[in-house]
């Protein structure tokens, strides 16, 4: 068991202090928990870390927060010891499994729920079971729950309840299970997938920080094992937040095949490109840099076709639809593909010359698949951190631009031998980090993987001041306006979901 270092300073904010979590918030859930008002807690918790990661600016600005794991980790204390006194043993049904993964919502899209399906596929016993807090808000159950129980695992979800009674389903159903293992996927501000991990004092609790450039809870939980999952995550944690006995597994993917020698690169001599990820990861604009500005420029310089995959809202699609109109440009060049099975397979099917990764939050595992598929990458050099550009994941030769000029010269310069030497480059490199066989290697008993080396790019613009994090008052203005509306929004989202739906 692994103990996370209690030296830690509160909130890695760099020097910003609006909405970091004051002393008064921490006392007011302190008093909460005193009073037994354990609901409150749970989600005075949660506003105070949606708080947090609604706002750009903290990202990658704010990992942790000792003080609020703490909390979590003392209602948790708290509920477990009022089911001990309380439960007869018959009231837990003995249903036990060796493994169980723990984690806040499952989703059809993005590399969360991909994750989860590679552990499952891995993970040597065949008595899985997956909890589903569904706390941010309730799960695509149908088709995200069927690809679990497909490859095996037994899927529980929460039904309807605050958190307090989430809670103490969550606990009732560890107990019941008996679990060897629990491997823990908490989105940042569930709460209750945190506090439940005091329960289940016979198993290893197994971190997996994948919210990693967000304020995210669980990153000093007592006693567990603390996973990160790329070269800059895994330095960022042991030297920055104290987790001194952090451990890594790599992200790897199925591998589908390399590209075809048939399809070739720019065939008729024109580029096509690809981004995959969702809203989340590209309607940001972070300094004068916007992925859905860039894409129609992208077009009109290079007068091919880009595709798109994962959920623009119909905003952002309006606005790439009528900035490629007013360029005179087809509608057919920019392709919009919601979702697909396989982002890997895609990008074959597509004959995509080249993998732009999505800006300014690259997304890691789409980014793997990317590679594994043979098709060259670029990346976004963001000046505020490189854990959210990815540059740490790819092979050292990759292009990485900092401004649209200097990615459009790049790729107006792209010939088919170059994006060859770059494709065996790409191939080879996910083959010595990233293949599947290495996540089952590293879930091996007393294994140990050293992450791969950082990347030896040296970043072209400065790390951003704290000054300068907010480009102006009136901006900052706006931007908090926003973020105070939107984490709100999400919070409301939250407590109608779980108290009205199951």
């Amino acid at each position: 068991m692994y103990q996370a270092a209690r030296n830690v300073p509160r909130l890695k904010y760099f020097g910003v202090k609006s909405l970091a979590i004051n002393n008064s918030a921490i006392q007011n859930i302190t008093s909460y928990i005193a009073a037994e008002k354990i609901n409150k807690a749970l989600r005075k918790i949660q506003w105070s870390v949606l708080k947090i990661i609604s706002d750009d600016h903290y990202t990658a600005a704010i990992y942790d927060s000792p003080e609020l794991d703490l909390l979590c980790e003392k209602i948790g204390k708290y509920v477990a010891k009022k089911i001990q006194d309380s439960d007869s043993p018959s009231h837990n049904k003995t249903t036990q499994h060796s493994v169980v993964i723990v984690c806040s919502r499952l989703q059809v899209s993005g590399g969360h729920t991909r994750v989860i399906e590679d552990f499952i596929r891995h993970l040597p016993n065949n008595d899985l079971l997956v909890l589903v807090t569904e706390v941010p808000a309730r799960s695509d159950r149908e088709h995200a729950g069927r690809r679990l129980t497909e490859l095996g695992a037994m899927v529980e979800w929460c039904g309807r309840g605050n958190l307090e009674k989430r809670l103490y389903w969550l606990d009732r159903r560890l107990l019941s299970a008996n679990p060897k293992d629990i491997f823990l996927f908490n989105h940042h501000e569930d709460s209750v997938a945190v506090a439940a991990m005091q329960v289940a004092k016979q198993a290893k609790v197994h971190f997996y920080h994948h919210g990693d450039h967000h304020l995210s809870l669980g990153v000093h939980l007592t006693g567990a094992e603390h996973i990160d999952i790329h070269a800059f995550g895994y330095e960022n944690c042991r030297n920055k937040l104290g987790i001194v006995r952090n451990t890594y597994f790599p992200l790897v993917t199925e591998d589908r095949g390399a590209r075809p020698d048939s399809i070739g690169f720019l065939a008729g001599d024109h580029l096509v490109t690809c981004t995959a990820a969702g809203k989340n990861k590209v309607e940001i604009k972070h300094a004068d840099i916007s992925y859905i500005d860039f894409i129609p420029k992208l077009l009109s310089s290079s007068k091919g076709r880009h595709i798109h995959i994962g959920k623009l809202s119909w905003f952002a699609r309006c606005r790439i639809r009528r900035s490629i109109q007013r360029l005179g440009l087809k509608q057919s060049a920019f392709v919009y593909i919601p979702w697909v099975q396989s982002v890997w397979d895609t990008l074959h099917e597509q004959k995509v010359d080249i993998y732009i990764s999505s800006f300014p939050i690259t997304g890691g595992r789409t980014l793997i698949e990317a590679m594994g598929s043979g098709t060259p990458v670029v990346l976004y050099n963001n000046p505020k951190s490189r854990l959210l550009s990815g540059i740490d994941l790819v092979y050292p030769a990759a292009f990485i631009w900092s401004t649209e000029s200097n990615l459009l010269d790049y790729l107006q310069s792209l010939t088919a031998v170059k994006l060859l030497t770059e494709s065996k480059l790409a191939r080879g490199h996910f083959l010595r980090h990233y293949r599947d066989e290495l996540l089952e290697e590293a879930l091996t008993p007393q294994a140990y993987h050293a992450p791969p080396p950082l990347n030896p790019f040296k970043t072209s613009i400065p790390e951003l001041p704290d000054s300068s994090l907010f480009l102006n008052k009136n901006a900052h203005r706006r931007t908090s306006f926003r973020a105070s509306i939107y984490f709100r929004l999400k919070y409301l989202r939250s407590i109608i979901l779980n108290n009205f739906m199951s």
